[in-house]
């Protein structure tokens, strides 16, 4: 009895359903119909693509009933892969980045700890002095020296300037003693320094297994300066001094610096290219013949210190490449960069803004001037030569 009473109701309940129209038809519920469709966002549309792209990384990630979500953490991890990707050349191309990129670049490697920021000010400070400077008149009209070489101001604030050599006195003191821009930044420099086309455009090399090089012209016999300058260097990296003196070179100096296997010695100053006879007793050589002799060709020098009295109104022709105004006799082909030009400056020839103006043509500021002894009649300056970016708006 209970079989049949549980079948019978079963029998009126069928009968009962199949008066009734099914709440949706097949029609309605098939996926496929186009009405069934939902309105597709363009949020949707991005997620349905990106989902299609990693499927073959996550292929549960499109099966998820989620997709709204899917669809918004993709954009989101895509976003901040662009941000990660295109920031940092957006705010280091304006100097604007905490990374040392822009400052290791524009010092000519020089600098590889300074932040961007700090960098920047730096150089907006710079770029301000030289807008507002103007070169003096002729150094004729000046009734003493002092008064031309006061119109000559400093650019650059080197971060770790250091006297090296002496405690004062600096570039007046004989040549014993000289303010140098970051002299422990400078052995390693020659790693960071980009590539740089030589002749034929070919891109060359910054001669990365030769290391840092020392120039310093001596008009005296001590030595003070380059053993103090091989002593601040830290770590593994140092740098090969060549010392040129016409005269002789003390023999205390000599032993103490021969403690230090990185200081060489020659017994010649130099002389102008365009001087025909010696400037004075001893021994001279163009800047060019020792470059030569010496196998340094292409080789960029890290500091040249020139102190030889007169000298140097000749010599800077021969350091720098051809520019107009100062009728340079340098050849490009075979002379390397010149990264700091530390020097004495005796009286005020006519052709004494010619000098600072071949300076800034070739991207070099100045970081150092000092003034003279009442008794002396030498004006010490210091040059760094930083890339042709860092002055962009100077002008």
């Amino acid at each position: 009895n209970c079989t049949r009473n549980r079948l019978d109701n079963t029998i009126v309940m069928a009968t009962h359903a199949h008066n009734y129209r099914p709440r949706y038809s097949h029609e309605e519920t098939n996926p496929l119909n186009p009405a069934n469709q939902p309105i597709r966002s363009w949020l949707s549309v991005i997620g349905n693509c990106l989902c299609g792209a990693v499927t073959a990384v996550g292929p549960m990630l499109c099966a998820s009933r989620r997709r709204g979500a899917v669809s918004a953490g993709s954009i989101a991890l895509l976003a901040l892969a662009l941000i990660n990707f295109i920031a940092p050349r957006i705010y280091e191309t304006s100097g604007h980045i905490g990374s040392h990129k822009v400052a290791r670049r524009e010092s000519l490697g020089l600098y590889r700890d300074i932040a961007g920021r700090r960098w920047a000010d730096l150089r907006d400070k710079a770029r301000e002095t030289r807008r507002q400077s103007n070169p003096p008149a002729d150094p004729s009209s000046f009734a003493v020296a002092k008064d031309f070489y006061e119109k000559y101001k400093r650019e650059f604030y080197c971060p770790n300037e250091k006297l090296v050599g002496g405690s004062a006195g600096g570039n007046s003191a004989g040549g014993s003693a000289w303010f140098i821009c970051n002299p422990q930044g400078m052995p390693g420099a020659y790693k960071a320094r980009p590539t740089k086309k030589r002749k034929g455009g070919l891109m060359g090399f910054r001669n990365a297994k030769q290391g840092c090089l020392i120039y310093t012209s001596k008009r005296t016999s001590t030595l003070g300066f380059e053993t103090a300058l091989m002593n601040s260097f830290r770590g593994s990296d140092k740098c090969d001094i060549h010392v040129f003196a016409p005269g002789e070179i003390t023999d205390a100096s000599r032993n103490n610096a021969n403690m230090q296997s990185n200081i060489n010695f020659h017994n010649w100053g130099f002389k102008g290219s365009t001087v025909q006879t010696n400037p004075g007793s001893g021994q001279f050589k163009t800047f060019r013949e020792s470059v030569k002799e010496l196998g340094h060709t292409d080789r960029d020098i890290d500091l040249f210190v020139m102190d030889c009295v007169g000298c140097e109104w000749d010599v800077i022709k021969d350091l720098l490449p051809p520019v107009s105004g100062l009728s340079s006799t340098a050849e490009a082909d075979g002379v390397g960069d010149i990264m700091q030009i530390v020097m004495n400056l005796y009286e005020k020839p006519a052709n004494a803004n010619d000098l600072f103006q071949a300076m800034k043509l070739n991207n070099y500021a100045i970081f150092h001037k000092e003034e003279p002894a009442p008794t002396e009649n030498q004006f010490g300056f210091s040059f760094i030569k930083l890339a042709p970016g860092f002055w962009e708006g100077a002008d």
